[in-house]
């Protein structure tokens, strides 16, 4: 499949996704020997990345082409992907929301966790 049968939209979120995969290998590869001043900066391609993901889902979801049990499957991938970003998104602020960085992992991110896996 050439690249121009894809759409524009795709071609873009597979661009960013890229772009995420390759900041991801150079943050773990410098990091490995250095102690980053502003460890955020790491956690920021994880939401990015879930929210990637649910809006290919929707795209599906959209699709009138695909059957209404498939869609209904999609729809269902599409909230546990919020509901995935929005632990995620939790779960950095618990991580270096604090005065030091931290491995504790809150109620809040916890019960987003356990919502998209229990959905």
């Amino acid at each position: 499949m050439s690249e121009a049968s894809f759409p524009r939209s795709v071609r873009w979120s597979l661009a960013v996704a890229g772009g995420l995969l390759g900041f991801d290998v150079v943050w773990l590869v410098v990091g490995l020997g250095h102690v980053w001043e502003h460890p955020v900066l790491g956690w920021v391609p994880l939401p990015v990345g879930a929210l990637l993901a649910g809006t290919a889902c929707l795209r599906v979801v959209r699709d009138a082409a695909v059957d209404d049990t498939a869609r209904r499957f999609w729809r269902h991938l599409m909230v546990a992907c919020g509901l995935f970003t929005a632990g995620i998104v939790a779960n950095t602020v618990d991580a270096v929301g604090g005065a030091a960085p931290s491995q504790r992992v809150g109620p809040v991110s916890l019960a987003f966790y356990l919502g998209y896996s229990g959905w």
